[in-house]
């Protein structure tokens, strides 16, 4: 597998070369997923939206979630509450999305696998894409929303936001690799990680944060929530943009260089796994 790794820093090269094939395959992901919906592209915007609106109510109604000292418990959640729950469920929505659906990748184009000049590897790739666009339109929301309130106050930081989402298109990507290549040979990858994806959500701080007025995990749990890939990522993206009523813990320069460490590191094992089964794909599939 490590003889693959060097591949890695060329993939990016590999899916310019065959952009005309990642577009078709983008176009055709895009407009597959909404065909014959009366809505159409709008559910893009109203699923995000759902999902935020039965999550605010459970956390902040039900369980009067309280991430600042300065929330009275009866005055319900606060907007600052909202924008912060928001940020970290379009994360990690979007990279479960683009995951589970590299995960069977390969088993859906079996046709295409088969063919000896046709760059399998490249599958994930329009997935990742579709999610990231989708990404792209709930942060759209989530601006819309916290800038007129002021629970988002954009600053010089935003420069970096680009680097955040790159990193996580990387994250997503060598984990869709490293999905799409275990399913082939067993097909248990997809319920396991849909079950993971559960834990994975209450895991990262999409409800909660390790501050001195939010979470007091004790050790060494707290070192472990903080060595979830997904921990880093979210802070580094609202660090961004600008959600830092909550006084954030660390930097943002510090939660994108981990979060960055995370990506490379799965991009590397990920083609490197990928690369290694490939010539085993045709006869499983």
């Amino acid at each position: 597998m490590w003889r693959h790794f060097g591949g890695a820093l060329r993939y990016p090269l590999l899916a310019v070369r065959y952009r005309l094939l990642v577009q078709n395959f983008f176009r055709r992901e895009l407009v597959g997923r909404f065909r014959g919906s009366f809505l159409g592209v709008f559910w893009v915007l109203l699923h995000p939206i759902f999902l935020f609106s039965i999550y605010f109510f459970v956390f902040g109604y039900v369980f009067r979630a309280k991430l600042s000292a300065g929330i009275v418990e009866t005055a319900g959640p606060s907007p600052d509450f909202a924008v912060y729950m928001l940020s970290g469920l379009l994360v990690i929505n979007s990279f479960m999305e683009a995951t589970s659906r590299s995960c069977t990748t390969i088993h859906e184009n079996g046709n295409l696998v088969k063919k000896v000049a046709f760059p399998c590897e490249l599958l994930p790739v329009h997935l990742v894409g579709v999610s990231t666009v989708v990404f792209l339109v709930g942060v759209t929301v989530l601006l819309a929303l916290g800038i007129p309130t002021g629970t988002i106050v954009p600053d010089a930081q935003l420069a970096f936001w680009p680097l955040v989402l790159a990193v996580q298109v990387v994250l997503s990507l060598g984990v869709g690799l490293t999905l799409a290549c275990v399913y082939v040979f067993m097909r248990d990858a997809a319920q396991v990680w849909s079950m993971f994806g559960q834990a994975l959500l209450f895991l990262s701080p999409t409800f909660w944060r390790l501050a001195p007025d939010g979470l007091a995990a004790p050790e060494p749990w707290a070192t472990v929530l903080r060595a979830n890939p997904l921990y880093a990522l979210m802070q580094a993206h609202r660090h961004s943009l600008g959600v830092t009523r909550f006084a954030l813990d660390g930097t943002l320069l510090g939660h994108l260089a981990v979060a960055a460490a995370w990506a490379f590191a799965a991009l590397l094992f990920g083609y490197g796994l990928f690369m290694s089964r490939r010539e085993k794909f045709a006869d499983m599939v």
